[in-house]
């Protein structure tokens, strides 16, 4: 895993790891944000151009998240 440019990118070890983290996304995404580590999250599968996936980061206004 690596920020680069405000984006998270995570490289793949093959097609199956990439959909496990595809089907994770909804639950990382909102942890990420809320520590303003990123605006995006990439996935992608060194090799496969057809593997890639890019989510943005919801925007996390407000502070009652925790509350």
């Amino acid at each position: 895993m690596q920020l680069m440019k405000g984006s998270i990118c995570i490289e793949c070890l093959d097609g199956t790891h990439f959909n496990q983290l595809k089907a994770l996304l909804s639950y990382i995404s909102v942890p990420f944000a809320a520590i303003g580590i990123g605006r995006e999250i990439v996935l992608y599968v060194p090799g496969a151009m057809d593997q890639y996936y890019s989510r943005t980061l919801p925007s996390l206004l407000h502070t009652d998240l925790f509350a």
